[in-house]
């Protein structure tokens, strides 16, 4: 299934104990409109905060069910804040998250103090003018592979943290700026600490040699602070033989 969350009101995508969570949520209305257990798996991990247009999960059902109407039956009982977006009847060695082959996420900045009512739950609101160009100037160095482990929380050892990235597209509406990012894999806060390299080049704050050697060395992670979650959508994630309609 593609799910779609505002994950403003979540503590994250993963089940947690005595906190709200999209896999919570979900796996409650679930197993109560199967009456069975559900264990759900998904295709990306989403912290407090982050958002979804197009994360995707997966069950097993027993007895297998067809699931025509699965959708319209549990965005009927789910919270305004989550809804499921598309469904399909995967093949049962399906893994949401290991046969995920791009991944792709937004980071929305607003380059003013105040957004619109509309937007301020899904953008960094940045005080200052950040100029495009600045931005793709970092933006550049990470397309390609590399070892990411400057730019993680708690990184791995060896090749655990190489990430293959598609050069990031920007675009700018107005006031606000959208940041697409697109890889193979992305590391815990990867993005996050992505985005608050950018800024802080941009600014001055961070030197683009700087930024190049933690790239090319893999060395410990740099001093800045990563943007806030807020501004962060997990926006698509694809699979092979699945369009964007999320069809076989």
């Amino acid at each position: 299934m593609r799910v779609r969350y505002d994950g403003t009101d979540f503590h994250g995508s993963q089940l947690q104990s005595g906190q709200r969570t999209v896999s919570g949520t979900l796996t409650t209305e679930l197993s109560s409109l199967l009456g069975q257990d559900v264990h759900l798996l998904w295709a990306g991990r989403t912290d407090s905060g982050v958002h979804s247009d197009g994360n995707v999960c997966a069950f097993d059902a027993q007895p297998a069910m067809p699931v025509d109407n699965l959708a319209v039956m549990l965005n009927d009982h789910l919270p305004a804040d989550l809804r499921i977006t598309g469904q399909w009847e995967a093949a049962a060695e399906f893994h949401p998250r290991f046969d995920a082959l791009m991944r792709t996420y937004t980071y929305r900045i607003w380059r003013g103090s105040l957004a619109p009512v509309d937007r301020y739950r899904y953008v960094l609101e940045h005080g200052s003018w950040l100029e495009l160009c600045g931005l793709r100037r970092i933006a550049g160095l990470f397309s390609g592979e590399h070892c990411f482990r400057a730019f993680c929380k708690q990184p791995e050892e060896g090749d655990a943290c190489m990430c293959t990235l598609e050069e990031p597209v920007l675009a700018e509406d107005g006031p606000e700026v959208r940041i697409v990012i697109r890889g193979n894999r992305f590391l815990r806060h990867m993005i996050c600490r992505l985005v608050g390299a950018m800024i802080a080049a941009c600014e001055g704050r961070l030197a683009v040699d700087d930024v190049t050697a933690a790239l090319q060395a893999g060395g410990g992670e740099l001093r800045l602070n990563p943007a806030p979650a807020r501004g962060l959508t997990l926006t698509w994630v694809d699979y092979e033989g699945l369009p964007r309609d999320g069809r076989n």
